[in-house]
């Protein structure tokens, strides 16, 4: 009976540590990452093929501005990366679209953003810099209204009062 349990321990402590080593290896394979090596993994490129956006999501910068867009019927315009339409995920032509509107806000200047503090709703429409840009397929085509702001803390979205932060806007066509 004392036999057979040490076999046991000795099969759930080797798996444990196999269980470690594997994760361990994971972790430094993809990139970015909290840990790092000086050389490289020769399975790394597969594990990159698994998990293309790496550890983004525990990494996140928390202060990075972030942007809604808004039809000209003043309504929230959302690509979400999952659902049905998006495989679950699986498809990423909605977040290559994020990603490619992103870096062309990321880089407007600060003189062409409208301030304002309140409803996008009534944003008024004649202040508002008009920015024209052409961009490749995958992209939605349209004017949009665009707001950028930094994210609340995160407290803020726990309660139940809806502060409001003054925004900035500009309107962004993006033609083919």
């Amino acid at each position: 009976m004392r036999r057979s349990f040490l076999k046991i321990a000795y099969f759930y402590f080797l798996a444990a540590v196999c269980f470690c080593i594997i994760a361990y290896l994971t972790v430094l394979s993809v990139k970015p990452n909290p840990i790092t090596l000086r050389y490289d993994l020769p399975f790394k490129n597969t594990l990159n093929a698994l998990a293309p956006q790496g550890w983004a999501f525990f990494t996140k910068d928390v202060k990075k501005d972030y942007f809604n867009l808004y039809t000209q019927d003043r309504e929230e315009f959302q690509l979400k990366a999952s659902g049905t339409e998006q495989f679950f995920g699986f498809k990423r032509d909605n977040r290559i679209i994020n990603h490619k509107i992103g870096s062309v806000l990321n880089n407007v200047n600060a003189k062409y953003w409208y301030s304002f503090k309140g409803d996008p709703r009534k944003v008024p429409q004649d202040s508002l810099t008009k920015l024209s840009i052409k961009i490749s397929p995958p992209m939605v085509y349209g004017v949009f209204l665009v707001e950028k702001g930094k994210p609340l803390p995160y407290e803020w979205h726990i309660s139940k009062l809806n502060v409001r932060q003054t925004m900035d806007y500009v309107l962004l066509e993006i033609k083919k």
